[in-house]
């Protein structure tokens, strides 16, 4: 497809999902006495690479070929971190590569490839076997991650599509909240869980009102802006009354996603004055 407004969203989304995911995955395996800022930093600058040089590889441009080159040293970053971690990368890879359609069953299993993908990359650095409600989280994440993403693919979908979606999604926040309040964390999972109800509810409520092709993607990108207040609820969620010194890790996932949607509307501004130009590889 051509390097549109479109295509650039996409992208940027496409690399806050990755970031959010691996960071979560990263610090439901370590705490302050067993993270590594080397290996954190690897594993964040590994997934962006490897996912951002695979979109940017499949464009028509003479310089594109240094897609592949960030792709190389993307991998190489989360191989060093931890082998396995490079072999989640691979996925990443195959998400990024994953070419432009408008299905919203193929859009559904590229979001899930990628959150899922990008969580074990963080989530496999660890040194224990993961635990039940680790991959409960990555997964619960890459389902959200999923919904969303299948709702942008350029075409109307059907408005008993859409409301189921906003209804799963909706229901899940809210038994997240719920359950959250019988945790030691729960302000922080209510306060986080409920700020992105808001946006789903708001956005998703705007969308069923007229479900053109506009509306239900800006309810997507914001579903998928606001992955980082799911983050941030799901990290508090196993936290002990005494581990405050750990709440530091959803805060800064939440604070990451408060930053992109308040900047949305101006990326949006932005991106709206790209015309087309080279055309993606097929």
């Amino acid at each position: 497809m051509p390097i549109t407004g479109r295509w650039i969203r996409e992208t940027i989304l496409g690399v806050c999902v990755a970031l959010v995911c691996v960071f979560t995955g990263y610090f439901l395996a370590h705490n302050w006495q067993t993270s590594d800022e080397l290996a954190l930093g690897l594993l964040l600058g590994g997934v962006l690479f490897i996912y951002a040089g695979a979109r940017f590889a499949r464009v028509e441009l003479p310089w594109a070929r240094l897609g592949w080159i960030a792709v190389v040293l993307g991998l190489a970053a989360l191989f060093f971190a931890d082998p396995r971690s490079a072999g989640a990368g691979i996925l990443v890879l195959a998400a990024g590569l994953a070419g432009p359609t408008v299905s919203p069953g193929v859009r559904l299993v590229q979001g899930l490839v990628l959150a899922s993908a990008a969580g074990w990359a963080g989530l496999l650095a660890g040194e224990t076997v993961p635990l039940t409600h680790e991959i409960i989280t990555v997964f619960a994440i890459a389902g959200y991650v999923g919904l969303a993403n299948s709702l942008r693919g350029g075409r109307s979908v059907g408005r008993g599509y859409l409301t189921a979606v906003i209804v799963v999604i909706a229901a899940g926040l809210v038994a997240m909240v719920v359950f959250g309040v019988l945790r030691p964390m729960a302000f922080i999972v209510g306060i986080f869980g409920v700020w992105l109800l808001v946006y789903i509810v708001l956005f998703g409520v705007k969308a069923l009102q007229q479900p053109k092709v506009v509306r239900v993607a800006l309810f997507a990108d914001h579903a998928l802006g606001g992955i980082g207040l799911l983050a941030a609820a799901l990290l508090a969620f196993p936290l002990w009354r005494e581990q405050t010194a750990e709440l530091a890790w959803p805060v800064i996932a939440g604070l990451f996603s408060m930053l992109v949607l308040r900047a949305w509307p101006y990326v949006c501004r932005w991106t709206a004055s790209v015309g087309h130009g080279p055309t993606e590889k097929e």
